[in-house]
């Protein structure tokens, strides 16, 4: 029989040492930044839309009370 060993070679230079530790500290502080952000405008957004069908009565029809049931959800 022929034994032959196949070499694998990691020609990128990365060395993986078995601990996998995530995304980095700025990497996880850029999500919360971008979460709270897009959390606080659809709050703000959500809340306009609920006053402008509450305070005008000319807004007040039945597609109106859908919208703003929606947004209450």
């Amino acid at each position: 029989m022929n034994d032959q060993t196949i070499a694998m070679d990691n020609h990128s230079g990365y060395q993986w040492n078995g601990t996998d530790d995530g995304p980095s500290f700025h990497t996880r502080i850029a999500f919360a930044c971008t979460w709270i952000i897009i959390s606080v405008a659809g709050i703000i957004g959500n809340s306009l839309v609920i006053f402008v069908a509450i305070r005008f009565q000319k807004m007040s029809n039945v597609t109106n009370c859908f919208i703003v049931n929606c947004k209450l959800i």
